[in-house]
């Protein structure tokens, strides 16, 4: 079972869909949302400090009947630090000085999901997306596995064993070791992966998840 958040404006009130009926949902991709809808999204991951400032260089919601299952976020770097976490910025900051990476043409990218989808609808989501910059680093939402599921991923990539320790909670996410560097680091208990990685490289993502369809 997963999860997905229900009510009429993208509220807290969870629903329980299994996989097969997730499938049969009609889905759209649109540009924008109310503003304090996005900013209930991006309260529950204690990421921003002021999400009702951000400014976009561009985002894709992945909605059903008026609710977010699955968005992306790309923000300039440069323009926002002020409204990341003061820890996480730290983290970050050194992450990005450790590899010589200028705050210079630097993109953050942030997704989130509230549903478990066809890994086509979300190639179909990257691809509405302008990535026409140097650099991007990527944080990913992440959670220990246990011994079981470990054992499983091990089977199912077996190329990022390596990788399992913690694991993204969009796991179409571990592909992003086959190409970036990368840092742990923990918000409030929660395990998230930042993940440096240029622009050729982002095609190459894409395509590997389009080969996965």
């Amino acid at each position: 079972m997963f999860t997905k958040t229900s009510s009429s404006s993208y509220s807290s009130t969870e629903e329980s869909y299994s996989s097969e009926e997730s499938d049969n949902i009609e889905l759209s991709h649109v540009n924008n949302i109310l503003i304090e809808d996005l900013c209930f999204l991006l309260t529950r991951n204690k990421f921003f400090t002021d999400p009702d400032q951000l400014v976009f260089i561009d985002k894709i919601f992945i909605v059903s009947n008026d609710v977010v299952l699955y968005y992306i976020l790309l923000l300039d770097y440069s323009k926002m630090r002020s409204l990341i976490d003061k820890k996480v910025k730290k983290r970050i900051n050194k992450f990005l000085k450790d590899n010589k990476v200028s705050i210079n043409n630097l993109v953050l990218v942030f997704a989130d999901k509230l549903c478990n989808l066809n890994i086509k609808e979300i190639v179909n989501a990257y691809k509405t997306l302008k990535f026409t910059s140097t650099n991007y680093i990527f944080i990913s939402k992440c959670y220990y596995p246990s011994k079981e599921e470990k054992e499983e991923f091990l089977e199912l990539f077996s190329d990022y064993k390596e990788s399992l320790e913690i694991l993204p909670v969009k796991i179409e996410e571990i592909f992003l070791n086959k190409f970036s560097k990368k840092k742990n680091f923990n918000i409030g208990g929660v395990p998230f992966q930042m993940h440096l990685i240029n622009n050729e490289d982002i095609k190459k993502y894409i395509n590997i998840l389009e080969n996965e369809e």
